[in-house]
């Protein structure tokens, strides 16, 4: 959603909300697999199953995108209960390949 022309109408949020957690979830496999630098959005729009123009729909651009997927990683580390826990998460992900 672009703030300088404000919401755009939907006709059904809800599948909405799915197309969107769609273009995160495939920007986080893109990212994870080739890099950030190289997860196009094309690439993403092809993992998601959405056009690039869809991205944009939700989105504004590919530095919009990646603040999301680092806002939701953030969240679900400090919404851990304990340190421990947020640095298992971490060295988790860090072994992870």
């Amino acid at each position: 959603m672009r703030p300088e022309h404000g919401p755009k109408p939907a006709r059904n949020p809800p599948r909405l909300s799915r197309t969107r957690r769609r273009i995160v979830d495939a920007a986080m496999t893109a990212a994870a697999g080739v890099g950030r630098v190289r997860a196009s959005l094309a690439r993403i729009a092809g993992h998601a199953r959405v056009s690039k123009g869809a991205i944009s729909s939700y989105f504004d651009g590919k530095d919009d995108l990646v603040g999301r997927i680092v806002a939701e990683i953030y969240a679900d580390i400090w919404g851990l209960s304990s340190a421990r826990d947020r640095l298992r998460v971490c060295i988790a992900a860090a072994l992870e390949d």
